[in-house]
């Protein structure tokens, strides 16, 4: 897989509003160096972006980066990005982003202003197998070196269990599979458990709130529809989670989400080690 970069000097913005609803605005700005970095308000300077700057955020479900007083949330739904090829690029926001609920939003702004490098994309390979359990539920994610040091590619292998409405179970290899990955940034945001969340939104939505239709809510479509909506959603969050484990690297492995989230992954990034492949 080729390098994805920037048109020589782009500014891309993206425009919408965030989670809370104000008006907010997102750029992806070209940089000659490789990688993905993001350049914090206020800051001249840019940041590498790893898991050293990223937490999860427990209370709303989702990855965000931080340096001091400023953060970007959702980081997920930008890291999904570098799956692409994604390389060579600033990102810079208002103090909250657009929230889109998915990754398609950010993903089409970028595509016009991109153009194949002739360089291959780097990739990088974890020591050790590392894994993290729920302590109080069944899930864990796991991610495992590959037998050959040599081999540049990411193996992923799912499995969504959602009680009510299914259990699917998937596999995935990248870069091979990079159509399944576009297809996954289409996917909203789960709207689960759904009872409550939907009397939440609705009643957020009368005060003015706009994300409600940005969810996938199962009474929309049958269930096996909807576990899969589910399930390519959660493939979309969790390789923009592992995008972390290197701000010019691809994690290079077999990477096991057990009815996971953010908070086991995340952990899993901060307890391996990666090394380059050559």
């Amino acid at each position: 897989m080729k390098k994805l970069i920037m048109n020589n000097g782009a500014i891309v913005p993206v425009t919408g509003q965030c989670y809370r609803g104000l008006p907010s605005e997102l750029r992806f700005i070209d940089s000659p160096r490789c990688g993905i970095y993001w350049r914090p308000p206020g800051e001249s300077q840019p940041l590498k972006v790893d898991v050293s700057i990223a937490k999860y955020y427990e209370r709303f479900g989702f990855l965000y980066l931080r340096h001091g007083r400023r953060a970007l949330p959702v980081w997920e739904h930008i890291g999904a990005l570098a799956w692409t090829g994604l390389s060579g690029v600033i990102v810079e926001s208002t103090w909250h982003p657009p929230h889109f609920g998915r990754v398609k939003e950010f993903w089409e702004a970028l595509r016009p202003n991109l153009v194949a490098s002739t360089e291959d994309v780097s990739w990088c390979r974890p020591e050790r197998t590392v894994v993290w359990r729920y302590p109080k539920r069944d899930g864990f994610t796991q991610l495992d070196p590959h037998l050959d040091v040599r081999e540049k590619s990411l193996k992923v292998r799912l499995v969504s269990d959602y009680k009510g409405i299914g259990r699917l179970e998937r596999e995935f290899s990248f870069p091979a599979d990079i159509d399944v990955l576009l297809r996954a940034f289409d996917a909203y945001s789960p709207a689960y458990p759904p009872k409550w969340k939907w009397r939440i939104a609705t009643a957020a939505s009368w005060l003015g709130w706009p994300h409600r239709h940005r969810m996938t809510w199962p009474h929309k479509q049958p269930d096996a529809a909807t576990i899969e909506l589910f399930l390519l959603h959660r493939l979309a969050d969790l390789v923009g989670a592992f995008s972390l484990a290197s701000h010019r690297h691809l994690p290079s492995g077999v990477l096991t989400s057990y009815c996971s989230g953010f908070e086991a992954d995340i952990e899993v990034l901060r307890l391996a080690r990666f090394n380059a492949i050559f």
